[in-house]
């Protein structure tokens, strides 16, 4: 069975975080640790495996030469990713049951549509032929490590997105990709201005698009009316995997496991939910105490009615 088939018939459980896995031993570059450290990334990744998940994100959201720059590390950013891949791959294949493989893609930091000096409003660091660059290097390093999945993460720029689509077409990658958006606050807004429904309908277009959602920013509690808002305008599979709650004085999350469990569950039983997992914040704990009332099957996607959308939706808020 294909992932995208698998995606239509049941409730995914994607892991995370990464991040959050990894600064219990390690603060710095994440990434490098695919290199220099590919044991310890390994084994965050069976430990997803063992509490549930069904799709592992390889350790490769900053894999980019845009972000390496920071660390003086951009010409060993294709290999990171390569590495990324296969460490990932590795820990899926010896799994018990089938694990896909999502190559995590990040927005690298900068943006396409908002000026990078406030002096001069016209100047952009980098142009949309970089950003397609960038792009082809990092998942063509994935491809050959043998992804089942392209995940472009956290996006909060379109335009950086279809730079990230276009690289996909040009290098003829037909791997399913997922597309995740962020928002800057409640109000459901991108940080460059965009709605959800104006971002989706600008990268929809996607050939090999086979889930749309929302990732990081808030919590889940609070993100819940923005992710049924994504389902009456979506035509594709929801992703949805909030924090764990916003940060306090001390950056640490402080949802439980069980009131994200909730939320999922309450989005699972509509029929709204097809990919859930967690961004910043969640750990093995979160999967371990969450697995079963996410692994409830899910009505086909196809299937959403106006009347499921209408036990979750605040007023005025859900369109459809």
């Amino acid at each position: 069975m294909s992932f995208a088939e698998d995606l239509k018939k049941r409730i995914l459980i994607l892991d995370g975080a990464m991040g959050t896995m990894i600064q219990r031993h390690f603060i710095g570059d994440n990434e490098t640790l695919n290199l220099d450290n590919p044991e310890l990334i390994r084994s965050i990744h069976k430990e997803f495996i063992e509490a549930g998940a069904d799709i592992i994100e390889t350790n490769s959201f900053g894999a980019n030469r845009i972000s390496q720059q920071e660390y003086g590390r951009a010409g060993q950013a294709a290999e990171m990713a390569y590495c990324a891949a296969r460490i990932a791959r590795q820990a899926a294949d010896a799994a018990s049951r089938p694990v896909y493989v999502a190559g995590s893609v990040g927005p690298t930091g900068q943006s396409l549509t908002l000026p990078s000096d406030a002096s001069d409003l016209t100047f952009r660091k980098y142009s949309f032929d970089d950003m397609v660059e960038v792009y082809t290097e990092q998942i063509s390093a994935l491809q050959r490590g043998g992804v089942d999945i392209i995940q472009l993460e956290t996006c909060f720029d379109a335009l950086v997105t279809k730079a990230a689509i276009y690289a996909m077409e040009q290098m003829g990658c037909t791997l399913p990709v997922i597309i995740s958006a962020t928002v800057s606050d409640r109000s459901g807004r991108t940080l460059t201005g965009q709605t959800l429904e104006a971002f989706y309908t600008s990268v929809k277009h996607c050939p090999n698009l086979v889930a749309f959602g929302i990732n990081c920013a808030l919590g889940a509690a609070q993100m819940k009316d923005l992710a049924t808002e994504i389902s009456a305008f979506s035509s594709h599979p929801l992703i949805f995997y909030p924090n764990a709650g916003i940060p306090d004085e001390t950056g640490s999350y402080n949802d439980t496991p069980e009131a994200m469990a909730s939320v999922m569950a309450e989005l699972g039983k509509a029929g709204l939910l097809n990919i859930a997992g967690g961004c910043c914040g969640p750990g093995r704990r979160f999967w371990a105490a969450a697995a079963a009332p996410r692994r409830r099957t899910s009505p086909p996607w196809q299937l959403r009615c106006k009347a499921a959308l209408r036990a979750l939706q605040t007023p005025g808020l859900c369109r459809g």
